[in-house]
């Protein structure tokens, strides 16, 4: 649990860093912010507002629209990413535990999904704080955000079901196949800014044309996004180890008790 802990504390950490450290005002210069009907807006601007009393430095300006509502962005893109890609690592996981019946691949299953329940439960707390000022709102059921949620849910069903059963071969079947089922949700959550008239914008860092951030954004963005996936990369690897030693011991005091 430790490892989910850091997962969760450390961007909201770097996050309240940027507003202490750089002291940074709230402000809102949208009109429909205050207004109780949501509308879609677009977050991500080219040209950000810079303040001309400021020598330059690292920090990423604020927003003429958002104000500083948008270096959330570096905290939130990064983990919706995240929260997709470590479901896509699981489900490939549980196809190779359930069809080769590969021990690792199981083990590396069930240590992904807890480290992508946290970075999707971070998507959700962040597009909740970043859509309140944007759309006057902290929750609607648009189908991205209530595809993200399934997702949520599925992460849950999955470690709930593994939880649930004594037996570690039929949890591992079972649990791989609510996996496999699960991952129809990918697209889903990809294309539904598409598929539907939803709030939620469309892709704005990866598209045709070009991004829709301005560079001072979009490198920051991607800079995040590889620590991201660097941060679930080793995190992963320390759960997988963890759960092998645990699975050998008990293996062990099987034997142990048998003899």
């Amino acid at each position: 649990m430790r490892s989910i802990y850091l997962l969760l504390i450390a961007p909201v950490t770097s996050l309240a860093a940027q507003f202490v450290l750089f002291d940074v005002t709230l402000t809102f210069t949208k009109t429909d912010a205050d207004t109780s009907t949501p509308s879609k807006s677009h977050y991500y601007v080219r040209e950000p507002a810079l303040n001309p009393d400021r020598p330059k430095d690292w920090t990423a300006p604020v927003d003429y629209q958002q104000g500083a509502t948008v270096r959330i962005l570096f905290i939130h893109i990064p983990s919706a990413w995240m929260s997709e890609f470590v479901y896509a690592c699981l489900a490939v996981a549980s196809l190779l535990s359930l069809v080769w019946r590969q021990v690792l691949a199981d083990a590396a299953a069930q240590a992904a999904a807890p480290l992508g329940a946290g970075f999707t439960l971070l998507t959700l707390a962040t597009g909740s704080l970043w859509g309140r000022p944007e759309w006057g709102t902290w929750w609607v059921w648009d189908a991205r955000l209530t595809s993200e949620l399934v997702l949520f849910l599925i992460y849950l069903a999955y470690i709930a079901l593994r939880a649930s059963m004594d037996d570690e071969a039929k949890a591992a079947r079972a649990a791989a196949i609510l996996a496999l089922v699960g991952a129809v949700n990918l697209p889903i959550i990809h294309y539904s800014v598409q598929w539907w008239n939803t709030l939620h914008q469309g892709a704005s860092v990866f598209r045709a044309g070009g991004s829709a951030l301005a560079p001072v954004f979009y490198w920051p963005v991607i800079l995040m996004v590889l620590a991201y996936m660097a941060a679930f990369g080793s995190l992963w690897l320390v759960r997988i180890r963890g759960e092998v030693w645990r699975r050998r011991a008990e293996a062990a005091a099987l034997r142990a008790a048998r003899a």
